[in-house]
């Protein structure tokens, strides 16, 4: 039964099941670009996740874009958001110098776009109409567990001590519809026990119940935010701010769940995100 497990996850993250091709995405990135397929097995127990954080000066910041069909009504609002939320997190690392390395993945319901992996934040380019066209459901749970699973591996090829911090950030705007592989209970239990290996999370929710969405995979209150689309940029600010606060936190050797408590969204971070006025 082990055998058979590890054969699943190298499959899913690290063997066949990851494709790549020389195609451009949508006609802008020419190198080639990697899809996580999904296949039907839990892979939850076999999930070992390795401990982040030990390198100060690095950290990686993972984010994931829902690309499904309801994006597109507010296509414009999030491709601004998240060139803002890239510009903040490029003057963070000038101004603390700590190197910040972006992978940015998008899920469609048909699969997981790997857009840019690990590259220096400065080197980035932002993110355009051409770039970020969504169409399709939502294979959130597939997008999470495929992605946590590859960003172990490449904690597990490095040397304890050169470990960068982690800190992972999921946006959606629906409920899962369109996952083969992985479920809520499997989710929860990859986030909760990469917590405990000092790995950030923040879960953004948009016109749904992110509190309630967030608590099913595992996110607690402190690093959920529920936002109006139409308040887009406001959000990716807040969230920016948090990541540059578990970057700096995490350089200190801070826990995550003290991270989370000396980092969390404001109350005025929040009524922003709602388009209410801060009481």
């Amino acid at each position: 039964m082990t055998r058979r497990i590890t054969s699943q996850v190298q499959s899913v993250v690290g063997g066949s099941g990851i494709q790549s091709g020389t195609q451009s995405l949508h006609g802008f990135y020419t190198r080639p670009q990697t899809y996580i397929t999904a296949q039907t097995v839990d892979l939850a127990a076999a999930f070992k996740p390795k401990r982040a954080g030990k390198n100060p000066k690095l950290s990686h910041v993972v984010f994931l874009l829902d690309d499904s069909s309801s994006m597109q009504s507010c296509r414009d609002i999030t491709i601004s958001g998240f060139n803002e939320y890239l510009a903040s997190q490029k003057a963070d690392a000038n101004t603390n110098g700590i190197t910040t390395v972006v992978s940015l993945y998008k899920f469609d319901g048909r699969d997981v776009k790997c857009v840019f992996d690990r590259q220096n934040v400065q080197t980035v380019e932002p993110l355009t109409q051409a770039t970020y066209n969504p169409s399709g459901n939502t294979n959130l749970l597939d997008a999470m567990g495929g992605v946590l699973m590859k960003v172990n591996n490449l904690l597990a090829e490095k040397k304890k001590a050169e470990r960068e911090s982690v800190i992972i950030n999921v946006l959606t705007d629906g409920e899962e519809n369109a996952s083969r592989t992985f479920n809520n209970a499997s989710i929860k239990a990859m986030v909760e026990k990469a917590e405990g290996k000092n790995w950030g999370f923040l879960f953004l929710g948009a016109n749904i119940d992110a509190f309630q969405a967030g608590h099913a995979l595992g996110f607690s209150v402190s690093n959920t935010i529920q936002f109006d689309t139409k308040n887009t940029d406001a959000t990716m600010r807040a969230a920016s701010r948090m990541t540059n606060s578990l970057k700096g936190a995490y350089a200190s050797g801070t826990p995550t769940s003290m991270a989370y408590a000396a980092s969390t969204f404001t109350k005025g971070e929040r009524a922003a995100a709602v388009g209410k006025d801060n009481e």
